[in-house]
C-alpha cells in the first residue's frame, strides 16, 4: 500500500542534505545502521531500495547420458561449467572407465574441475571456482597477452615457416585462451543468476566485458591466419612483416587501458590502428601481393578494425565513466 508524506530536509556537516526513512518502511525491509540501499534518479524523483547481496549457495543439477550420442559427452563439463553450475551428477552406464577418461581429459583444460567417480553408474562432476573471486582485471590483462604472443607467433610464421617449437606454443596459448575465456562465460552467466543489482562500476564492467569478447574475436581471426600461412607455407612480404610487428604490442596496450581507462591512450590506440589501416588498404589496392598474402593482409584489416572498436570504447568510457558510475 502506497503512502505519501512530507519530510523535512536536514543539513550535515558543512554540505551534505539527508532525509530520514519512514520507520514503517524500514521496519518492512529490516534495515539497520550501515546496510547498503540503492538510490536511482528518474527524472525529478527518487527510487530507495534496499541492496539485495548475492547469496552463498551452490547450483546443483543431473544428468543422465546413458543412451545419449557419443560426441555429447565433450560437451558436458564446458557448458555445466559456463552455466555456473557448481555439482553436476552424472548418469553412466556400468562399466565405462573411458566415460571417466574423457570427461577427466575435458576437465583439465579448465580452472577447478574435479571429477569424483561414486560408483553404482554415477559420477560426480565438482566445480570449485567461485564467481565472487574472479578477477576480470586479471582475465583481460592475461588475454591480452595471450593475443600479443600468438601476433608473435604469426610474425615467425610468416617470416620462417611454422615449425615444432611454433605450434607448441601455440597449442598452450590455445589452452590458456579457453581457460581464460571459460572463466569469463561463467562468470556472466553466474552473476547474471546470483546477483540482483549491478549498479556499482556497471560501466567498468560493461567495458571489460565487451573488450574481452572482442579481444577473443580477434585472437580467433589471427589464428585463422596462422593455420592459413602454416598450410599454403606463405612467405609474406618484408612491409607485411613489417605491419604486423606493429600490431603485436596493441593488446597489451588495450588490456592496460581497458583496466585504467584513459582518453589520450586511447586516442593513441586509435589514431595508431588508423594509420595501419590506411597501410594495408594501399597494399591491397597496388595488387603487389599474391592472393595468400592478400588474404592474410585483408584478415589483418579485420583484426585492426576490432582493435578500432575497443579504442572507441575506452574512449567513452574515459570521457563519461565517471559521471554515468
Amino acid at each position: 500500500m502506497s503512502s505519501i508524506e512530507v519530510r523535512k530536509v536536514l543539513k550535515l556537516g558543512s554540505s551534505s542534505l539527508v532525509v530520514t526513512l519512514p520507520n514503517s518502511w524500514v521496519r518492512m525491509q529490516g534495515l539497520k545502521s550501515g546496510d547498503r540501499v540503492l538510490v536511482s534518479i528518474e527524472g525529478d524523483s527518487l527510487r530507495i531500495k534496499p541492496v539485495v547481496e548475492s547469496q552463498n549457495y551452490n547450483l546443483d543439477t543431473s544428468i543422465d547420458i546413458r543412451g545419449r550420442e557419443p560426441r555429447l559427452l565433450r560437451y558436458i563439463v564446458p557448458c555445466a561449467y559456463v552455466l555456473g553450475f557448481d555439482n553436476i551428477k552424472v548418469l553412466t552406464a556400468k562399466d565405462n572407465p573411458s566415460v571417466v577418461y574423457e570427461l577427466r581429459r575435458i576437465a583439465s583444460r579448465l580452472v577447478g574441475v574435479n571429477i569424483e567417480d561414486l560408483g553404482s553408474e554415477v559420477l560426480n562432476i565438482k566445480i570449485l571456482v567461485d564467481h565472487k573471486k574472479i578477477d576480470l582485471k586479471s582475465i583481460i590483462k592475461s588475454t591480452s597477452i595471450v593475443v600479443s604472443r600468438v601476433s608473435s607467433i604469426l610474425y615467425k610464421v610468416l617470416e620462417e615457416g611454422l615449425n615444432t617449437s611454433l605450434e607448441s606454443e601455440l597449442e598452450e596459448l590455445k589452452d590458456e585462451m579457453y581457460k581464460l575465456r571459460s572463466l569469463i562465460e561463467r562468470y556472466i552467466h553466474t552473476v547474471g543468476l546470483r546477483v540482483e543489482h549491478i549498479k556499482e562500476n556497471h560501466i567498468e564492467l560493461a567495458l571489460i566485458l565487451s573488450v574481452l569478447v572482442l579481444l577473443s574475436l580477434a585472437n580467433s581471426i589471427i589464428l585463422d591466419t596462422i593455420s592459413l600461412a602454416g598450410k599454403t607455407k606463405v612467405k609474406s612480404s618484408v612491409e607485411l612483416l613489417e605491419i604486423i610487428k606493429n600490431i603485436q604490442d596493441i593488446p597489451t596496450i588495450v588490456g592496460s587501458t581497458t583496466v585504467n581507462p584513459s582518453v589520450k591512450r586511447a586516442l593513441e590506440i586509435l589514431n595508431e590502428t588508423i594509420i595501419i589501416q590506411g597501410r594495408l588498404e594501399e597494399i591491397l589496392v597496388s595488387r603487389t601481393l599474391d592472393n595468400s598474402q592478400a588474404i592474410i593482409a585483408s584478415k589483418l584489416t579485420d583484426v585492426i578494425k576490432i582493435y578500432q572498436v575497443i579504442a572507441y570504447s575506452i574512449l567513452c568510457v574515459g570521457l563519461f565513466g565517471g559521471v554515468l558510475s
